[in-house]
């Protein structure tokens, strides 16, 4: 049976490998839905000339709350800084200064093999594993102190990206590089910005040494998130509010927001 005889409203969310397909298929195959929910921010721009406007829904990346808590107190987490990305040549010269000024770096990720052997018997730099699943993933962030949001691209400089709100939702300070944008979504109080090597090996330094500076981050991060009601659960509702009003022009009270519990 096809899908559009038992639907009233048919639903088409973005990714990432539908960069790989055919520009006339991928049109083709679009027109069949009535609205497209897109939350990559590089495919923005193909969805913006393939579809009108209408029908295309933006929401933040999100993060899943079934696996993304804070499920271990701050105090047991690993006191390093939590890389997980491909490797790069600005990403291996940015860690590689980390672990010289002996701030303990855990990476995961693939592409990491010459620059692991190269770095063979350093106490300062440890490999997790390559394609970790999203159970050890969440495991990882949940374990550590501290987590390097790499590569990370947003809709707008004021929504956070999804390793962000899946970090700091499990309880991590989100370590980002400062933006050329005026606005971020997160203040000074509540993730470690940098402009510069020198300027984070001093930051961190000072909170390893201080969890509880470290830990007044993380909550204030935590929090940002979480008064946001940026969970998938609650972009659905958000999602639904407005294909409702697409449809009958008008919307009902607003959706309940459900607390995301307390950071500890």
């Amino acid at each position: 049976m096809k899908l559009r005889e038992i639907s009233d409203v048919l639903l088409h969310f973005s990714e990432r490998n539908i960069r790989n397909y055919q520009e006339r298929n991928f049109s083709r195959a679009g027109r069949l839905y009535d609205f497209h929910v897109v939350t990559d921010p590089p495919l923005m721009a193909l969805y913006r000339k393939t579809f009108p406007y209408s029908r295309i829904i933006t929401e933040p990346p999100g993060y899943d709350p079934t696996y993304f808590t804070a499920s271990r107190p701050f105090s047991e987490r690993a006191n390093s800084v939590l890389v997980v990305s491909e490797y790069s040549k600005e990403l291996g010269k940015l860690i590689l200064d980390l672990i010289e000024a002996r701030i303990p770096v855990r990476i995961a990720g693939s592409g990491w093999l010459t620059f692991l052997k190269a770095h063979t018997g350093d106490a300062f730099v440890s490999f997790i594993e390559e394609k970790p699943d999203i159970d050890s993933y969440a495991t990882l962030l949940s374990g550590s102190r501290f987590v390097l949001e790499w590569g990370a691209e947003t809709l707008e400089p004021q929504v956070p990206s999804r390793i962000a709100c899946e970090a700091v939702m499990s309880g991590a300070v989100l370590i980002k590089k400062r933006s050329d944008e005026a606005v971020d979504f997160f203040s000074e109080s509540e993730a470690v910005f940098y402009d510069g090597i020198p300027g984070l090996v001093g930051k961190l330094s000072r909170l390893r040494s201080r969890p509880e500076d470290a830990f007044r981050i993380a909550k204030g991060g935590w929090a940002s998130v979480a008064t946001e009601h940026l969970s998938i659960p609650q972009s659905m509702e958000r999602i639904l509010e407005q294909i409702q009003y697409a449809f009958l022009g008008s919307s009902e009270n607003e959706c309940p927001r459900k607390s995301a519990g307390v950071l500890k």
